[in-house]
């Protein structure tokens, strides 16, 4: 939401990552600050709780976590597809790209 302080960000690696609302960031030489530019992220709701045998609920709590095509996330994530078996799709079924994936659990087809 853009009002926490930074946590630790301990002894990680971290590449490629959006981060917003902290008043620190963690060494990412690919790092990204500011507002991710999310569809809707508050219309998630209590239904991203559902059990995961109701994948269609989910899908839909979640769905306003998918990017706009405005978005700074676009094409400026990690290709770990080539190095990694990653199942090669995003949390709603789309392929993810070889080159420059989308940062976050959405790729935009």
């Amino acid at each position: 939401e853009g009002t926490r302080r930074s946590p630790r960000w301990g002894p990680y690696t971290y590449v490629g990552n959006l981060f917003e609302g902290y008043d620190t960031f963690p060494d990412d030489p690919k790092k990204i600050v500011g507002n991710p530019g999310f569809v809707d992220a508050t219309a998630a709701t209590a239904r991203a709780l559902a059990p995961l045998a109701e994948v269609k609920a989910w899908h839909q709590a979640l769905a306003g976590y998918r990017l706009r095509a405005d978005s700074p996330c676009l094409n400026r994530g990690v290709d770990f597809a080539a190095g990694e078996d990653c199942g090669g799709r995003d949390l709603w079924g789309n392929r993810l790209f070889t080159g420059h994936p989308d940062i976050g659990a959405w790729e935009m087809p």
